[in-house]
């Protein structure tokens, strides 16, 4: 049993077995108290392993770590959340969020792209969840680069390999190296 709301617990965003990720339902169940560490890290590799799209709510309450009840309450604060995202003008709205809208991917592509950002980031990867659309042919690039504008963001691509790099903060026309080949990349003038 929670002895506090699950959305006030929810809300504290305690790192957990998912990482930094507050948004994702597997972290909620996690800072809710709803689930241990360990349930949560059985269902993500069944989810791992799993040749066909499996939700992670529905893997912990297949394996009875979730309840019907607990699972609803964490997916109304999971849609609350990304609610309070999409309405921030400063953000534009989530990446994710605006390639779903716009139909250009499934709430499918984009739980696995969430899933791979999540991994390459504990392996101390930087990659942005844009960066693996690209990769894994799920957006096009005109597709990449109306969401970025929609985000009210800059952009500038290296003409090597083509990576992409927010350059929102940079000044116009700033050198820099690309991570990926060494290339100079440079801001928008």
């Amino acid at each position: 049993m929670v002895s506090e709301d699950p959305a006030s617990q929810a809300s504290k965003g305690n790192r957990g077995p998912i990482g930094s990720n507050a948004n994702l339902l597997g972290q909620i169940a996690f800072d809710a108290g709803y689930v241990t560490a360990e349930a949560l890290e059985e269902c993500l590799r069944l989810q791992a392993k799993s040749p066909a799209f499996a939700p992670i709510g529905l893997l912990l309450l297949e394996k009875g770590h979730l309840t019907l009840e607990q699972l609803e309450d964490l997916l109304r604060i999971q849609k609350l959340r990304f609610q309070a995202l999409s309405v921030d003008p400063t953000q534009g709205g989530l990446f994710g969020q605006i390639a779903v809208r716009k139909g250009w991917v499934n709430l499918e592509q984009l739980a696995e792209c969430l899933r791979d950002q999540e991994s390459s980031a504990k392996a101390g990867s930087s990659l942005r969840l844009g960066q693996i659309l690209l990769g894994k042919k799920y957006l096009t690039v005109p597709q990449f680069l109306e969401i970025i504008r929609l985000q009210n963001k800059e952009v500038a691509q290296c003409p090597r390999c083509h990576t992409f790099y927010d350059t929102s903060s940079a000044s116009p026309n700033t050198a820099f190296g690309c991570s990926s080949c060494g290339n100079v990349v440079r801001s928008p003038a």
